[in-house]
């Protein structure tokens, strides 16, 4: 039997093309919102991590996948720095999250996940990738 990877939102600095866009262009954004996420580098890294590990600790087993608590109107701001952009952002989401997701089984089999640091390294793509669209 294999194992299953129960996954937190999945992102990539291609998924929020259409946020940074928006800002860019000072358009309307959506409403902030708090979620568990996982970058798409690390859900690869972690099913690389299942596949190897020794087939009596994952068989049968669920591992949860997750990194960060995020709230969005944080990338937000973030991009919009790096997009050097004034804008009205929309206020701090409102959910508590009272039950992250957490990922103890995954790290204990030694998946480590980007964390904040890939979070950056993404926004700052995210930004140069909207650099280059409006340059054209």
């Amino acid at each position: 039997r294999g194992a299953r990877v129960r996954l937190a939102a999945p992102y990539a600095h291609v998924d929020d093309l259409d946020l940074a866009l928006a800002l860019s262009r000072n358009e309307p954004l959506p409403p902030a919102r708090r979620a568990t996420e996982v970058h798409g580098r690390d859900v690869a890294a972690a099913v690389w991590t299942l596949l190897n590990a020794p087939r009596e600790q994952v068989a049968g087993r669920a591992f949860n996948c997750s990194d960060l608590v995020v709230d969005s109107r944080d990338v937000m701001a973030a991009l919009a720095e790096r997009l050097q952009v004034a804008t009205d952002l929309p206020p701090p989401a409102h959910n508590a999250l009272q039950h992250p997701m957490r990922s103890p089984a995954l790290r204990a089999l030694g998946w480590r996940p980007g964390g904040r640091a890939l979070l950056a390294e993404t926004l700052d793509a995210l930004a140069e990738a909207v650099r280059n669209r409006t340059e054209r």
